[in-house]
């Protein structure tokens, strides 16, 4: 495409009516630059897509015993911290009598 009057007036310029209307072309170039990726692929085959959705839901799957796995352990650990408490206060509490003599 050879330079027009969009890559040497710009976007604001055709925004307030400054120039002519422009094709298809040198809008995209305008908006996209010239360093815009390629359009990604379509899936055209099933196979593609059947493939594309396994993938998906063993990832998905994989999450979710992930998920699982840490609330496993979220519980674990809630549990352990009343454990934990509990032996606080007790200590808390020896100390106190042992302290005064009581």
């Amino acid at each position: 495409m050879e330079a027009s009057a969009v890559d040497q007036k710009g976007i604001v310029s055709w925004l307030f009516g400054a120039m002519r209307n422009m094709t298809g072309d040198e809008f995209d170039a305008l908006v996209a630059g010239p360093n815009r990726p390629p359009p990604l692929a379509q899936a055209d085959e099933p196979s593609d897509v059947k493939g594309a959705l396994d993938e998906t839901m063993a990832a998905m799957h994989e999450r979710g015993e992930l998920a699982k796995t840490l609330a496993e352990r979220t519980e674990d650990l809630e549990q352990h911290a009343g454990t934990m408490v509990e032996q606080a206060r007790r200590l808390a509490t020896k100390g106190k009598k042992s302290k005064f003599g009581f």
